[in-house]
């Protein structure tokens, strides 16, 4: 199976951040499915290899971390990035995530720029240059 390049999987459970990111994300030039669960999300990758999977820590039943491990696990899956963006204070919780293999690991609120550069460093080879946001 081959990365569709470009196309992210945003797993996240609130509705008014599921709509943000989706718009800010396909204005940056993506392709982007969103699930509101951890076990939606691994049913997605069944048959959809995104190139990235942006995804909350604090989900209903299976948390961010646990799908984090889970996609890390799994053959078919293991080579996809997976960037965390969550809300959670706790200070110890992004070390928990970096060593179970996330990519990236970043705190809501998160500036457009860094959300983009850091999405473009883990899931382009060659950055795309000049991209600029629609304020409209």
């Amino acid at each position: 199976m081959e990365r569709e390049n470009r196309a992210l999987l945003v797993v996240e459970h609130n509705a008014s951040m599921v709509f943000y990111l989706g718009m800010l994300l396909k204005r940056l030039g993506y392709v982007v499915t969103t699930v509101r669960s951890a076990e939606e999300a691994l049913r997605v990758m069944e048959d959809f290899f995104p190139a990235l999977v942006l995804t909350e820590i604090a989900l209903p039943r299976m948390n961010g971390i646990s799908l984090l491990k889970r996609v890390k696990e799994t053959p078919q899956l293991k080579t996809i990035p997976v960037v965390v963006l969550t809300s959670e204070t706790d200070p110890g919780m992004k070390d928990t995530c970096l060593r179970a293999g996330c990519a990236a690991y970043l705190n809501k609120p998160v500036e457009p720029d860094l959300l983009y550069r850091t999405l473009q460093a883990v899931s382009e080879s060659v950055p795309r240059q000049n991209i600029r946001l629609s304020t409209s």
